[in-house]
């Protein structure tokens, strides 16, 4: 649909400026505008590109469910099922509860992934009770391995590319919320992303949790929801 709508005839028939349009999304959705991004980036004989993209507290990788923000219990406040289920619903294939134990890997990818994955760029008050990342010297599940190969690909996982396919991204807003174990890869997302000259806005809101953007209107709505909402739709404003 991106690449469509950024067709110069297809733009010009639904009168739209090709030069103003911005490709977003929150959670999966951040998951899938990152993913495209980088489809322009390493694709571009597809023509034009999203001027901007917005990332509203994305799932950006896959690799790496040992980050302070996965073991921290106090930020799990949603749970659906099963811990592997996220997973299956992607892939369509058994994924069993040691993924999070990072038993999806083996050695070779653990080497090979690791340098995408970077902890500095976590906040050190958020890494500071743990120790570096844990069992990069452990070999996995094979079965799970081989169930979960698809997760490590730029497509489920836009964090795990070159500083090359960063550094010609489009303008990025990231948004990160304190309660949410996304937290960790959005800081070292945005991390990589600005290391590597990209024009970059990194908002981040502790007192609030994944999801917390929904709730603008009815019993349960949040003042911090449109303090969100007025950061996002200002940021589109300036960069649109």
């Amino acid at each position: 649909m991106t690449k469509y709508i950024l067709d110069e005839n297809n733009a010009k028939q639904l009168n739209i400026d090709v030069k103003r349009v911005s490709i977003g999304g929150d959670s999966a959705g951040g998951n899938l505008a990152a993913a495209i991004s980088n489809r322009f980036i390493m694709n571009p004989s597809d023509g034009n590109v999203p001027r901007v993209q917005l990332l509203i507290y994305p799932v950006v990788q896959f690799f790496d469910f040992l980050v302070p923000s996965y073991l921290t219990p106090a930020l799990h406040i949603f749970h659906f099922g099963r811990r592997g289920q996220v997973l299956e619903l992607y892939l369509n294939k058994s994924i069993t509860d040691d993924v999070l134990d990072n038993n999806h890997t083996s050695i070779k990818q653990k080497q090979q992934y690791r340098k995408y994955i970077d902890w500095s760029l976590i906040p050190q008050k958020y890494r500071q009770i743990y120790r570096e990342p844990k069992h990069d010297d452990k070999q996995g599940n094979p079965i799970l391995i081989e169930n979960a190969k698809a997760v490590l690909t730029s497509d489920l996982s836009p964090l795990l590319v070159e500083n090359e396919v960063l550094a010609k991204l489009p303008r990025t807003y990231v948004l990160t919320v304190d309660h949410d174990r996304l937290r960790d890869e959005g800081f070292i997302y945005a991390g990589r992303v600005k290391a590597n000259g990209v024009k970059l806005v990194h908002d981040h809101f502790e007192n609030t949790f994944h999801g917390s953007l929904t709730f603008l209107e009815g019993p349960f709505e949040l003042q911090i929801a449109h303090e969100m909402l007025d950061d996002i739709v200002n940021y589109l404003k300036t960069n649109l």
